[in-house]
């Protein structure tokens, strides 16, 4: 095992000791027990720590008040569902308007839609 490998399943299973939103972990605490950079912006341990989510498919939420965190129950998951949509669609929104500018400054046809984006959340329904 690469070690890598081998940080990546020792923050997995720090990770999993945080069960619930109230039982959070911090990415300085996270890099405090692992020796990991703290510099620019934490970046280093953000990094590993989003790693080890994808790698072992963890229900892993994260926020800035409590952490990182293993979802414990469905409320958990509709709050972090309904935070992620809504920094995706903050973000499509920015990538949206800079195309835009990018196109109005060479001369481009501009098509501009007021309802692209809503803060409508039908979509999250479904959970």
């Amino acid at each position: 095992m690469s070690p890598e490998d081998l940080l990546l399943e020792k923050i997995r299973d720090e990770l999993l000791k945080h069960r619930g939103k109230e039982n959070g972990i911090k990415s300085p605490e996270i890099a405090e027990i692992f020796g990991l950079s703290k510099e620019h912006s934490l970046v280093e341990p953000r990094t590993k720590i989003r790693k080890a989510i994808i790698k072992y498919i963890l229900p892993i939420a994260s926020d800035s008040h409590n952490g990182y965190y293993v979802i414990d129950n469905e409320e958990e998951l509709k709050e972090f569902s309904k935070s992620i949509q809504s920094r995706i669609d903050k973000m499509n929104e920015r990538l949206y308007t800079v195309i835009l500018g990018y196109k109005h400054l060479k001369g481009d046809e501009l098509e501009i839609s007021t309802d692209l984006y809503s803060d409508d959340d039908e979509d999250l329904e479904e959970f």
